[in-house]
């Protein structure tokens, strides 16, 4: 980004910022010159754009004017790229949100057409080839540069931790009617969906219970140990209480939303499509332990190694380990074990139960669940941890594959789920491809109890 003290007033302040990023000189023809005079006289002199946007614009600019160099610099040394032949272009022009990056992607199928991917004009020297055109490393930094804009975006509607949210915010409506923005409204929606969905099981009016049991800031914030809470049963006000009509929300007075069991999951799905979307490549989300893909999958799938055990995808699995593939929609892991907490005598953790807003009881250290979506499947694994034994069977029924990992360390695994591989086997840490979701999906209401012990 161009260093905001930086004043760019003129084509030649911009064109120098370039070639000091670029250690190019050259830039062709320049007949762009006069239009952009009088666009940057209209950045510095307006009252209407924010500084901020200002900024924005300002280092597009500088970027255009760096992939002009570099386009001209790479004629230099390549002069037959002018000789190739572009025969009948289609060029699709339309306003924003009409379709035309749904016609351009449509005609790309064509494996006679290529179409330009938006990572591409971000970032187009060297060119890709055909063969490298999704996986080449540029369309993986402007993912994750996507990704970084959408988790501040969602982290300043749904963060209860920030004083400068807009969830937190509605603390102040005391019962009135408050108009929500488009994405935070989106955010309950899902959370009342899935309250509905598992029965009040996950329920988005706990935010004061949580507070209550000690989980009032970013988890990295709060000390591992403390002196005892007086931990009171007491009945959370209950998701019907919550009444959202588009973007017009009314609940009763006192009552504090905490959406940390549908926000992440969300989130992740939401970017994997808008990402996917956007570069024309298939994605893969991770947002600790909720995963969602989006776009073309790899042929093999995405592979994934699930384990109670936390730990790097690089070190070997720290115990008993599933290996499975998922080619769309998501996976969801809950956990009783990874985020709590001691105060007193208790071990505390955040998954509350809402018929009593204290810590369920910890009968699984682990649920792993595959859904549809991300948010649908972190609904059921959340779920699942407050259901204790009887999870099994209403996963099952569902039909929804999953892992589950008892106190003890005995797996539990329900509609599908691949067994664990066998430690006996070379090369255990490799994946078996040919486990894969959601070929193995079906709806045989049993569980398989397996003797591997996980290490606590």
């Amino acid at each position: 980004m161009v260093d905001q003290s930086v004043k760019v007033s003129t084509p030649d302040e911009a064109l120098q910022l370039a070639r000091d990023r670029t250690g190019l000189s050259e830039i062709g023809s320049e007949s762009w010159r006069p239009g952009l005079a009088v666009l940057l006289e209209e950045l510095n002199s307006s009252t209407v754009i924010a500084p901020h946007g200002r900024d924005y614009l300002i280092e597009s600019i500088i970027a255009a004017l760096s992939n002009r160099l570099r386009v001209n610099d790479y004629v230099q040394h390549h002069p037959e790229v002018l000789k190739e032949k572009i025969e009948r272009p289609m060029v699709i022009l339309g306003m924003p949100r009409t379709g035309t990056t749904v016609i351009s992607y449509l005609l790309d199928q064509d494996p006679a057409r290529r179409s330009l991917l938006h990572w591409q004009c971000v970032d187009p020297i060297p060119p890709a080839s055909t063969e490298t055109l999704r996986t080449d490393p540029r369309c993986l930094a402007e993912a994750r540069h996507l990704l970084a804009a959408d988790l501040a975006e969602v982290d300043l509607a749904c963060s209860r931790f920030r004083a400068d949210s807009e969830i937190r915010a509605l603390r102040t409506v005391k019962g009135r009617p408050a108009q929500l923005s488009p994405l935070l409204a989106e955010a309950i929606a899902v959370a009342l969906r899935a309250a509905s969905l598992t029965d009040g099981d996950v329920d988005p009016t706990v935010g004061a219970a949580m507070s209550a049991v000690g989980y009032d800031r970013d988890f990295e914030k709060i000390q591992p140990t403390g002196p005892p809470l007086a931990l009171t049963v007491r009945k959370v006000p209950g998701w019907r209480e919550v009444h959202l009509e588009g973007q017009s929300l009314t609940m009763p007075a006192g009552v504090q939303l905490d959406l940390g069991a549908t926000a992440k999951a969300w989130a992740a799905d939401r970017s994997a499509g808008r990402i996917a979307s956007r570069l024309g490549c298939g994605v893969l989300v991770s947002l600790g332990g909720d995963i969602a893909v989006a776009g073309p999958a790899p042929q093999d799938g995405w592979r994934i190694r699930v384990q109670d055990v936390t730990g790097s995808p690089a070190d070997p699995p720290a115990g008993p380990y599933a290996l499975i593939a998922i080619r769309d929609g998501g996976l969801a892991t809950s956990s009783t074990a990874a985020r709590r907490w001691q105060r007193g005598g208790d071990v505390l953790h955040h998954i509350l139960d809402p018929r009593t807003g204290l810590p369920a009881e910890p009968v699984w250290r682990t649920v792993s669940v595959a859904a549809r979506t991300c948010a649908d499947a972190n609904a059921a694994s959340t779920a699942a941890v407050i259901r204790g034994r009887r999870a099994l069977g209403w996963l099952a029924q569902l039909g929804l594959p999953a892992r589950l990992v008892d106190a003890t360390g005995v797996v539990f695994t329900v509609a599908g789920w691949p067994d664990e591989p066998n430690p006996d086997e070379p090369n255990p840490g490799e994946p078996n491809l040919s486990r894969s979701y959601p070929d193995e999906l079906d709806d045989e209401p049993n569980a398989r109890e397996q003797s591997e012990t996980v290490q606590k």
